[in-house]
């Protein structure tokens, strides 16, 4: 099998066919361009969030993280954080190569489903360029979640064909990785059970189908594994269980309600009237909704992917269309089946778009598929239309698109560097690990605590009643001060205007400290949110967005101890430090056999680090392996 992979991968380069080496340079022109969304992104809470919870995940030893149901993408990251570090780019490099590989798997997986590979290539194109996927790249699991859920999804199509257990086995431990990554994938587990009763008892018979399907499941039970022992654990010791599972089985509610209350969505219905007929409701903490759109939950989520991610929506809906109608349906029923439960369910309960990064993700094979049809038909009376003509009009108008920032797409564009990193990037070169950082508290909370993760910082809201208390234990030494400022008085909050004594203490706290000290550095970026601007042609206006001071002060030692105690965002304190007590969802284990259990699951989640990573390499494998496909379509790949 080496020589075989030693030989294919030579001939890559030699060969006559240059499909593959077509889909090595779109690699590596994706992975560029996703470094630089990396690098370039902007920073909303949820990314900060997410960052923050892969600090010290793994030393953590938990087997879940209580939002989530599931915590092996936090042990991803840190892994990747660890080599590239705490900075924007290090949070996200998981997600760089994640998104990436997605590149190779959807050519591999539309070449399986439609036999085509110019099929394949385009899909291939769509994904590297595509300006919904390259912006995704964040911190956040959706995109690693979709690239198992997909891989998985290749192996099912292989295994309804051939029937080899082998293809089975790899389909059910990639759902596996996916579920361990995002607790959703779930639905497309149930899905992927349906599909393939529905095509193996068309061709085996009913018996075959369901003594396989039940193989699936039970591989699948064994990557449950660390989210049930959590759960199980838990509730045996406190009486509760993490919050998604609350939500659904009402178990414990009394006493994790002091938990969970303030968190959107607690205890709430799915408003599945709203997400169909109009005027849905977003459900906020403590039991508050509100309505924000008359239209139907699932018009605006279709909108806004339309609005964020044009070309793969629009020709991948043509392309369901024209397969149905030519009565090519299993694409359209496996389609169906793996968006319509999730989408329905997620929208009506979180009706935002990154929770359905699937459905582009679904829609770029009908997609390909049609584009591919299309140049079929127009070569017919254009005989000198080359595929290329399209592939390069698909390229610049994505990469126009990138450049499209908010207000009009849901994320900044890529090509200009957002406040944020800059200001982490000043951090790491230039405040010393060892210094104090106030931190102006009008930054929301969560942003400032990932920016400033690693140094010594406190809020300024909280910073006298630190300072009288430390002032207690005396022992005064020199510090490096820094105080940063949120130079346009709200930056992330949106509710300081309706707080003008909070913003006048904060105002006056920042004159008192700039009187005896220096402006190192304005941190300027462009404000996308302020208007629409045309990439390359036109830009944003930038705006000063922090100002950093820094002076020499005499503070006592124990400042920053206080300072680290405060260090608390959404349950857990940052690193999941046990130094100041216990983790709420802390249990013990009271017998020699749950004690196994808890460090059996934990394991599994060493298991799911190796395994995630191998699959990039698996990949890597099967797409240099992978025989050429006789073209199902008229037209030659090489002639584009």
């Amino acid at each position: 099998m080496l020589d075989k992979f030693v030989d294919n991968l030579i001939d890559i380069f030699y060969s006559k066919d240059r499909t593959k080496l077509y889909i090595a340079i779109l690699f590596i022109v994706g992975v560029i361009l996703r470094i630089i969304a990396a690098n370039n992104g902007g920073l909303s809470a949820d990314d900060a969030g997410h960052a923050l919870r892969a600090v010290g995940s793994i030393e953590s030893g938990k087997l879940e993280e209580y939002g989530q149901s599931s915590i092996l993408w936090y042990y991803i990251q840190e892994c990747f954080m660890k080599v590239f570090g705490d900075s924007q780019l290090g949070s996200r490099m998981a997600t760089v190569l994640f998104g990436s590989c997605f590149i190779v798997l959807i050519f591999l997986f539309v070449k399986q489903v439609f036999k085509s590979n110019k099929a394949g290539l385009i899909a291939s194109t769509l994904a590297a360029f595509s300006p919904w996927f390259i912006k995704m790249t964040l911190p956040e699991m959706d995109i690693a979640a979709t690239f198992f859920i997909l891989f998985s999804a290749l192996f099912v199509f292989k295994f309804i064909e051939d029937y080899k257990n082998r293809n089975l086995i790899f389909a059910s431990i990639l759902m596996g990785l996916a579920i361990m990554i995002k607790v959703y994938s779930l639905f497309f587990a149930l899905s992927f059970f349906i599909f393939m009763l529905i095509y193996l008892s068309r061709k085996k018979d009913w018996k075959f189908g369901l003594k396989k399907v039940i193989i699936f499941s039970l591989i699948l039970l064994i990557f449950c594994i660390p989210t049930l022992t959590y759960n199980y654990l838990l509730y045996k010791d406190k009486g509760f269980i993490d919050y998604m599972a609350t939500n659904v089985l009402k178990v414990g509610m009394d006493k994790s309600a002091q938990f969970y209350s303030w968190a959107p969505g607690w205890n709430t219905p799915s408003d599945f009237s709203g997400f169909l007929f109009g005027m849905q409701k977003t459900y906020l903490g403590n039991g508050q909704s509100i309505t924000t759109n008359a239209l139907p939950g699932f018009v605006v989520l279709l909108r806004d992917f339309f609005i964020n991610e044009p070309l793969i929506m629009m020709f991948g809906f043509l392309g369901l269309i024209f397969l149905f109608v030519n009565k090519e349906k299993k694409f359209p029923v496996f389609f169906l089946l793996s968006a319509a439960i999730p989408f329905v369910y997620l929208g009506a309960h979180i009706p935002m778009i990154k929770h359905q990064t699937y459905m582009p993700v679904l829609l770029i094979a009908p997609a390909a598929f049609f584009i591919s049809f299309l140049h079929d038909q127009l070569i017919k009376k254009v005989p000198k239309l080359r595929l290329r003509y399209i592939l390069i009009i698909i390229i610049i108008f994505n990469l126009f698109w990138l450049g499209v920032g908010k207000p009009i797409t849901a994320w900044d564009s890529i090509y200009s560097t957002g406040t944020e990193t800059k200001l982490i990037n000043y951090k790491i070169s230039n405040i010393e690990p060892d210094s104090f950082v106030i931190v102006d508290g009008r930054i929301f909370r969560g942003i400032d605590y990932w920016m400033f993760n690693d140094r010594n910082f406190i809020e300024s809201g909280i910073f006298n009643q630190a300072l009288q208390e430390a002032n207690k234990y005396g022992n005064l030494v020199d510090m490096n001060v820094y105080f940063v400022e949120c130079a346009i008085d709200d930056c992330g909050w949106g509710t300081i205007k309706d707080q003008p004594e909070f913003n006048k203490s904060t105002e006056d706290l920042l004159a008192f400290f700039a009187n005896s000290s220096e402006v190192t550095v304005e941190i300027s970026g462009p404000g996308y949110q302020d208007g629409f601007y045309i990439p390359f042609l036109s830009k944003p206006e930038n705006i000063t967005r922090f100002r950093v001071y820094k002076t020499v002060a005499k503070l006592p030692a124990s400042i920053l101890p206080i300072a680290k105690s405060t260090h608390n965002y959404l349950l857990y304190p940052i690193g999941y430090d046990r130094s100041f007590g216990a983790l709420f969802d802390d249990y013990k284990t009271y017998n020699p056999m749950d004690s196994l259990l808890n460090n059996f699951g934990r394991y599994l989640l060493y298991l799911g680090i190796v395994l995630s990573i191998l699959s990039c390499l698996f990949l890597l494998y099967i797409f240099v392996i992978e025989e050429k496909t006789k073209e199902s379509l008229p037209s030659e790949v090489n002639n584009i």
